[in-house]
């Protein structure tokens, strides 16, 4: 028996997320699947355009784990993230992957998922610092892999600290 770390609803269809041997793993109508293409090919429904919400949350689990969490209420996270660092409450949040301080990042430029040149686009959080992150997606999936690219948003005032925010990001690769 797996512990059930996520479950995701695609229409009528219950997707669990569960981990095997430290391994993301998504259950689904009997099936364990071990990639984003396998559960598309099984679940095809899961790449049309009313599901990108429930495709940005299964594509983060299946690329980085528990690490980063969706981002289904957008307002609600800038809301939050406003008082946060209104209350002074971002020292321990490192604002680069580097770490160094001195920035807050741009919450104004979130969106709900959507497609973009041949991408899909969405937002997470760090489960650890709570840092909002932009995820790039690359389409379509039927080419087997899918590449990530989790990277922290702009900093308000980037052109005062624009050698705090360099960093690229980091790439995933999901079979």
């Amino acid at each position: 028996m797996h512990t059930i770390f996520q479950k995701i609803k695609v229409e009528e269809t219950e997707l669990h997320c569960v981990f095997h041997r430290d391994s993301p793993v998504v259950m689904c109508h009997g099936g364990a699947y071990t990639s984003l293409c396998a559960l598309i090919w099984a679940l095809p429904i899961l790449s049309d355009a009313d599901q990108l919400a429930s495709l940005a949350k299964v594509s983060t689990f299946f690329s980085r784990g528990l690490e980063f969490l969706y981002i289904a209420d957008i307002a609600a996270f800038q809301e939050d993230y406003r008082h946060r660092m209104e209350a002074d409450q971002f020292d321990f949040m490192p604002v680069s992957f580097g770490g160094e301080k001195g920035g807050i990042f741009d919450v104004s430029v979130m969106h709900p998922p959507r497609i973009l040149e041949k991408c899909l686009v969405f937002f997470v959080e760090s489960d650890h610092t709570h840092s909002p992150y932009k995820v790039t997606f690359s389409l379509p999936f039927q080419e087997r892999i899918c590449e990530a690219l989790y990277e922290p948003l702009p900093l308000l005032n980037a052109s005062v600290n624009s050698s705090i925010n360099t960093c690229t990001g980091i790439s995933s690769r999901v079979f």
